[in-house]
């Protein structure tokens, strides 16, 4: 117990620490969550934007410091990038909680834990305004994100294309697998019920041919004249397998020759 006690102490002291350091920094920081929501906020962030407590931003989404067009042409496509690069620096707009507008200098990147698991983002700030060069800056790099957005964009729509051609043609290859399958389970039947019917009708001509008639009662009265013994056999048996009777007459035949 004492040793969790410890543990739980040195996690509050290490996050006390932090805090103090993100406190004392000259720079502007904030933590988000993935969907936008202040974690933490430093009194230089909240300061920055004409807040005088920055305990009271805790729980506010980020759209508190951009307008709406700023979050559609700046604020979104900068953290779309990150999340594709990992980190982004460049120029962003923000506006003061007076409504005044006012550009930074930001760095963004994905914020980890000790394991890498993503928590959220940290972006850190530096109010540029003043920079006779800034609106040039600023709009150049705005077509550049909206370049690189674009660009994702018909990367993504060629890859689901392609990602639906190959779904529709494996669709097609099972259709006919299925087909091919089902024809060939049919004509097995077919075989097997025809292999049936033949069985059945060779087991009953066996069975007529020798219970009809008696080879040696019909052999030792017609001894004397082998074609007639033929013929009559022949004709006397009326059987479903004419050739048995054949088979039996021929042998009968050669054997008295």
């Amino acid at each position: 117990m004492d040793s969790m006690t410890a543990t739980q102490e040195q996690v509050e002291q290490a996050v006390w620490y932090l805090t103090v350091v993100a406190e004392q920094a000259m720079g502007a920081i904030v933590v988000v969550d993935f969907s936008g929501f202040i974690q933490f906020v430093n009194t230089a962030w909240a300061g920055m934007h004409g807040y005088e407590d920055n305990r009271e931003l805790i729980g506010k989404h980020i759209n508190l410091f951009h307008t709406e067009e700023q979050m559609k042409k700046d604020v979104i496509p900068f953290i779309e990038e990150v999340k594709l690069r990992g980190q982004l620096a460049g120029p962003v707009e923000h506006v003061k909680r007076n409504g005044a507008p006012f550009t930074t200098e930001m760095l963004i990147a994905i914020l980890r834990d000790h394991a890498g698991k993503a928590l959220g983002f940290i972006g850190f700030a530096e109010n540029i305004t003043g920079n006779e060069n800034i609106n040039a800056e600023l709009e150049q790099y705005r077509n550049h994100l909206i370049e690189l957005v674009e660009l994702r964009t018909r990367e993504l729509k060629i890859a689901n294309d392609q990602l639906q051609r190959d779904i529709a043609e494996r669709e097609e290859t099972e259709k006919y697998i299925r087909q091919q399958v089902n024809e060939l389970s049919v004509v097995n039947k077919q075989l097997q019920d025809k292999i049936n019917e033949l069985s059945a009708q060779h087991d009953i001509a066996e069975t007529d041919v020798f219970e009809t008639i008696n080879p040696n009662e019909t052999e030792a009265l017609l001894s004397d004249d082998d074609e007639v013994l033929a013929h009559i056999f022949r004709e006397n048996v009326k059987l479903q397998k004419p050739e048995l009777v054949n088979d039996y007459v021929e042998k009968n035949v050669s054997e008295k020759v």
